[in-house]
């Protein structure tokens, strides 16, 4: 509020309506340390200041988005896009350590391989790139406003909109449906979800999202992109992922039909306390310190994805489950390791 606030002090009404607000601001207040073009080049180097922070933060998450995909085993070549290696600095400060190449340097703490080591999804950074260089590709000979019209509002499709309408739907019906059971210990408090806003959070989003930079074309960047290329993209793009997801349900429904067998993820996650947190609190249990302090950290997870008969699954769920005594039932013993802490799914 503040920010649109010093934009309609700073730039005059007239020029609000005609001209783009941003650049106009920092004309008018950059400006005049400079030449006419001051303004703009700090503006334009916010801009990318900003979007190589938004490049970053992307990679990041949207890698690791696609690898959690791959252990779910939705994508092909799960196996490569799930698996963590070692592509870090660290392994070339390895190769130089076992040549005895810059053996003096090597033993400062700073240039240490340990130091420098560290795992990353390398297969889904793979894939990462691969789309980015696909989207690159698919509009190159388009003028580059065109391109950005196209990428932007493909994405706001896809993700503010789409995505934040199943948000607002999500919340009406935790609003007018029955909570989820949820353990007291890990939500003590229920407290009541208006619901009266959230009709018009979920209409006016969407509607907020696909029609960005129509409402006032003179505040966004000029395109001759047609109307119906955007919402074609991106409603063909929500076709398939969600025909790839439901071919995925049937081709596991069709073969649990035909040979009584269940897709089954296995996850054997591996955790350690972490820094300066060795588990042992003043007497205290080192489990039970660590899970008060949230010291548990996951630092490995094996996934494995199985077809196992469900005669099998069955007998083994009866070998493992407890045999109730009729006069005195025995006494409810929590024996997950990870009660009480975030990773308390992986231990059931």
């Amino acid at each position: 509020m503040a920010v649109n606030v010093c934009y309609m002090v700073v730039v005059p009404k007239e020029n609000q309506i005609s001209d783009n607000v941003a650049q106009q601001f920092f004309q008018r207040t950059f400006g005049v340390l400079g030449d006419d073009d001051t303004g703009e080049r700090v503006l334009n180097a916010f801009l990318a200041i900003s979007s190589l922070g938004n490049i970053i933060v992307m990679t990041y998450t949207a890698s690791r988005m696609k690898q959690e995909i791959a252990k779910q085993g939705f994508l092909p070549f799960a196996q490569f896009f799930a698996t963590d290696r070692d592509f870090s600095l660290g392994r070339l400060l390895r190769w130089f350590q076992g040549r005895n190449y810059f053996t003096s340097l090597l033993q400062h703490k700073w240039f240490s391989p340990e130091t420098h080591t560290e795992k990353t999804p390398v297969g889904a950074l793979f894939l990462h790139f691969v789309s980015c260089m696909i989207l690159i590709a698919a509009t190159s000979r388009l003028h580059p406003d065109d391109s950005y019209v196209i990428l932007s509002s493909s994405s706001a499709y896809l993700f503010p909109a789409f995505f934040g309408l199943l948000l607002a739907l999500g919340i009406l019906i935790l609003r007018f449906g029955t909570p989820p059971a949820t353990a007291p210990v890990s939500t003590p408090l229920h407290p009541s979800v208006p619901g009266s806003h959230h009709h018009q959070y979920a209409a006016k989003r969407t509607w907020a999202q696909m029609t960005e930079g129509t409402v006032n074309p003179t505040l966004s960047v000029r395109s001759n992109v047609a109307w119906f290329v955007v919402p074609t993209i991106s409603c063909s793009v929500l076709a398939l992922s969600s025909f790839w997801f439901l071919g995925f349900l049937a081709r596991a429904k069709r073969r649990e039909r035909k040979r009584h067998q269940e897709f089954v993820i296995e996850r054997s996650p591996e955790f350690e306390f972490a820094e300066g947190d060795d588990g042992f609190h003043g007497g205290e249990d080192g489990n039970d310190a660590g899970r008060r302090a949230g010291g548990l950290i996951l630092t490995h997870e094996t996934v494995s994805h199985v077809w196992r008969g469900k005669d099998t699954m069955e007998l083994e769920r009866m070998a493992d489950a407890p045999v109730a005594e009729v006069q005195k039932p025995p006494a409810f013993v929590n024996n997950n390791p990870y009660a009480g802490t975030d990773f308390e799914g992986m231990g059931r």
